[in-house]
């Protein structure tokens, strides 16, 4: 329910944005610019198999990442830096900001490890 939300919102924040735009408007034009995640992008991955999946993600600083867990046990969303230490239930989705980019893991299950980066 939360992700249909977070993609609701992401989708109504690009049709303002879109009609805000105009003459003036100095965005980049179709086609250019580069594929990084402008600051507060929401970003996803999954615990499946013991395992992040994708083990590397990108997200803007200040982004939410959706953290979902297939696995039919507890896992946690942990940076390294300790600026996030979020438990993920069995079947459960959670949303956490990403203030800086380094690498996570599960301090459960220490075999599951990833890294997220930061897009300009």
């Amino acid at each position: 329910m939360r992700t249909k939300r977070l993609v609701v919102a992401i989708g109504l924040s690009m049709l303002v944005a879109a009609a805000c735009g105009g003459e003036g408007d100095t965005s980049t034009p179709a086609g250019g610019g580069s594929s990084s995640a402008p600051s507060g992008e929401a970003g996803s991955l999954s615990m499946s198999g013991f395992a992040f999946v994708p083990g590397d993600v990108t997200t803007g600083t200040g982004g939410t990442l959706s953290v979902t867990n297939e696995d039919s046990t507890t896992h946690t969303f942990t940076m390294d830096d300790g600026s996030v230490d979020q438990q993920v239930g069995a079947g459960q989705t959670v949303e956490v900001t990403i203030t800086a980019a380094g690498s996570f893991h599960c301090d459960i299950h220490p075999s599951m490890t990833g890294a997220v980066s930061l897009g300009s």
